[in-house]
């Protein structure tokens, strides 16, 4: 077997013969698991749900998506100490999102358009 050096090449092929760790074995697994903010919410709201609704423009759905668990969205926006805003993963990179103030704008525009349950 040839001993390759840090300035050698390998030919075409060849690079199965030159295991350089476990890593070429192994298959990445998804595990899921609760986000954060999901995780340390009071009311149990799952807060990806509707903000990826609120994303997509669709505002009655991500309404939807609160309500499932939450029925007074325009009233926890106001009065929750949101810690589900110090767990929320963008604070590491800059700042994390308003999640109670999205909160409380799409109970505020179910009552203004009149969405029932």
């Amino acid at each position: 077997m040839t001993k390759l050096t840090r300035g050698a090449f390998a030919y075409p092929g060849t690079t199965l013969a030159y295991k350089t760790g476990g890593w070429r074995e192994k298959i990445p697994t998804h595990r899921p698991a609760v986000a954060p903010c999901q995780h340390v919410c009071p009311a149990g709201e799952n807060p990806q749900a509707y903000l990826a609704l609120v994303e997509q423009g669709d505002y009655e759905a991500a309404w939807r998506a609160i309500v499932e668990t939450n029925p007074m969205p325009s009233v926890t926006g106001r009065v929750c100490p949101h810690p589900c805003e110090t767990g929320c993963n963008r604070g590491r990179y800059d700042e994390p999102l308003a999640i109670h103030g999205i909160e409380r704008f799409l109970g505020d525009e179910s009552h203004k358009r009149g969405w029932g349950f």
